[in-house]
């Protein structure tokens, strides 16, 4: 009976190191800040492994990974730790270059941009590695330049550029091939009235 207490208790012990193991091993991977300092900038990022181990990288998707002390960006695979999460650019005065997310080493969400000085000089949404959703490109005073979206990775829809506040152009793309839209209907009806 005693032996079969004893092996009990050691059998929860040897659980509840297993469970503090795992759990170190996922702090390390998602909580720990990595930087790599460059000459002419610093990045600090965060590495994961792949939400589905058994997913295999797509041949037309551009990774971002880290190995031996380096990231690398390699389209339709990658050899080293997915980026998972934060990922942020620094130029060498300390102030923000570039700030979005990584999911399975691929760009997610909103991507922003600024220039040297602080300005923010862009903006961009990504879908799985692919640009998808809106985007803006700001002068360097920070006024709206540009402004439209993607769409599976090619221009889609209107877009507008800004030259200044009475000059603007409308262009519309469909698959990133520009197009000349036709009239409302309501204006070509009224055209063949009068």
């Amino acid at each position: 009976m005693k032996g079969l207490k004893l092996g009990i208790v050691i059998s929860l012990l040897s659980i509840n190191v297993v469970r503090a193991q795992k759990s170190q091993d996922n702090w390390n991977i998602y909580q720990y800040a990595h930087t790599i300092n460059y000459a002419d900038h610093k990045v600090v990022f965060h590495l994961g492994v792949a939400a589905d181990k058994n997913a295999k990288a797509e041949p037309d998707k551009t990774y971002t990974w880290h190995s031996a002390n380096q990231l690398h960006n390699t389209q339709g695979g990658y050899a080293g730790k997915l980026l998972q999460g934060q990922y942020k650019d620094f130029y060498p005065n300390g102030e923000l270059k570039e700030s979005g997310l990584y999911r399975d080493g691929l760009k997610i969400g909103l991507w922003k941009f600024w220039r040297e000085g602080g300005q923010l000089e862009s903006d961009y949404s990504f879908s799985s590695g692919t640009l998808n959703g809106p985007f803006h490109k700001f002068d360097s005073d920070g006024k709206l330049l540009v402004e439209g979206r993607f769409d599976g990775g090619l221009v889609s829809g209107k877009q507008i550029s800004y030259f200044s506040k009475d000059s603007t152009t409308v262009e519309y793309y469909k698959k990133g091939i520009a197009y000349q839209r036709k009239p409302f209907i309501a204006k070509r009806l009224w055209k063949k009235i009068l």
